[in-house]
């Protein structure tokens, strides 16, 4: 096996062994990360973005710093207190992927995807393009998914009320580039939302 070769199953197995310890702790959030990484997918197509593997990754992967959070988010409503310990996970995702050896297009997914485009996100309050591309493609389908898949906290809301919610926070919370791309994508969107009994989904890095 090559050196190249080598490097590409040790990040397959990563990969795998992540998914599955999310998956483990928090179905919802491994379902949600399924469904971000392919709705990123759509968008970059209405980009013009070719190479999608590492936004893929990076989106499937941006919440994995909840494995180390000691509360499970999706699952409630969060306090004051849930919040600050939640606002941790950016920075714990960046740091496991590093160490599992991904490039920084993907791990400043995890590290960036709640940072906001008038400066006001976390962890580190940066805006517009500071943020890098991929980041505002994850922050936008992160946020819609959120809203047409529901909480236990939050009911589901439909396609065309979530991507006018998107609208409304354009230019503040999101990017409008990113956000005209989704909505413009709006009828592959249903075909591309990872149902409940296939939650298994995987980027296989050989693509």
């Amino acid at each position: 096996m090559e050196i190249s070769e080598s490097v590409r199953w040790v990040k397959d197995v990563c990969l795998g062994s992540l998914q599955i310890k999310l998956r483990n702790k928090d179905p919802q959030t491994a379902l949600h990360a399924a469904n971000t990484s392919k709705l990123a997918a759509v968008v970059a197509g209405r980009l013009g973005i070719k190479d999608t593997l590492e936004l893929r990754l990076g989106c499937l992967l941006h919440d994995v710093g909840k494995l180390l959070l000691s509360i499970e988010p999706a699952k409630r409503k969060l306090t004051y207190t849930d919040y600050e310990v939640v606002q941790k996970h950016p920075i714990l995702g960046y740091m496991i992927l590093k160490e599992a050896g991904y490039p920084n297009e993907v791990a400043e997914v995890a590290l960036y995807h709640h940072e906001r485009i008038d400066g006001r996100g976390y962890p580190f309050g940066i805006s517009r393009n500071e943020i890098p591309l991929f980041a505002r493609i994850c922050a936008v389908v992160d946020a819609f998914d959120v809203m047409v898949s529901g909480r236990p906290y939050q009911p589901r809301i439909p396609v065309a009320a979530a991507l006018n919610e998107l609208h409304r926070h354009s230019g503040l919370q999101f990017d409008p580039i990113v956000v005209t791309a989704l909505a413009q994508a709006a009828p592959q969107i249903l075909g591309t939302i990872v149902s409940p009994r296939n939650l298994a989904i995987r980027v296989s890095s050989h693509a």
